[in-house]
């Protein structure tokens, strides 16, 4: 068992080794699923770039359009003590994947236009 590194104080509840290409979880954690998805984002930054970068355009795009840019920006630079944009821009897109995969309403919204379209 690989001790988990912290970041600024946090424990990390996951991890994506890109030289070994492994997905590393702490099973103990409250949502193993979210935090399995928000790894899987950064293996696709490597793997499915051009998927990544669809991705963390639409987070970009969203953020900037609704004036949140400058809080996100400061947000996560001060979470994982790093002002480096490329950085943070992984990090808040590895979070939308996350948030959009593990959003109950969003989700059902999902299916049920996937069922209208069906009728």
């Amino acid at each position: 068992m690989q001790k988990r590194k912290a970041v600024n104080g946090r424990k990390a509840i996951g991890e994506f080794n890109s030289t070994k290409g492994e997905i590393v979880l702490d099973i103990g954690s409250d949502n193993v699923v979210a935090t399995a998805l928000h790894e899987v984002t950064h293996y696709a930054k490597i793997n499915a770039p051009t998927q990544y970068n669809a991705l963390r355009d639409a987070v970009i795009e969203h953020t900037t359009k609704f004036g949140k840019m400058k809080y996100y920006l400061e947000k996560y630079s001060n979470t994982y003590g790093t002002s480096n944009v490329h950085e943070i821009t992984e990090e808040m897109t590895a979070d939308a994947a996350e948030a959009l995969l593990t959003n109950e309403k969003f989700i059902e919204e999902c299916l049920m236009t996937r069922i209208s379209l069906t009728l």
